[in-house]
This record gives C-alpha cells, structure tokens and sequence, in this order.
C-alpha cells in the first residue's frame, strides 16, 4: 500500500474537517465512544466520521447503534 506525503496546509484541513465533525455530533449530543483513525472515511476529498455502533446520546444515555449504524457524514 503506497504512503502518500501530506503538505502542513492538508493536514491542518484533514484534522479540521474533523473538529467540524466531532463538533456537529457534541452539538447533537451524541458520543461516538471509538473515534480513530478507521472509524474517519474518505468521500470526494471530505474526511468524515462514521461507524456509530458505540454511540451514545449523552442527555438520555441511550445506544444509538440502531439509528445511526448507517450514518457516514453528519457535516
């Protein structure tokens, strides 16, 4: 598997598309619970996170698995 050599500028992008994600779900108030670097997908150069099995909304501290086990991007 070829590496590919990132620019400052395009890591800074990556990691804020990111933040925008993790926000918009803190804003949601769900907790993924497993953000790593497999649960961040690529999707026409946008950096999105996914795989919601272990989320939790935080106000009613219910699983969210059956309502966002599909879900890719949210931003």
């Amino acid at each position: 598997q070829a590496q590919m050599q990132l620019e400052y500028k395009e890591v800074l992008e990556i990691v804020r598309m990111i933040m925008v994600g993790y926000k918009k779900l803190n804003s949601l108030q769900v907790c993924h619970r497993d953000l790593k670097t497999s649960n961040i997908f690529v999707h026409n150069d946008r950096f999105m996170i996914g795989d919601f099995d272990k989320a939790l909304q935080t106000n009613e501290k219910q699983h969210l698995a059956t309502d966002l086990k599909d879900l890719i991007t949210i931003f």
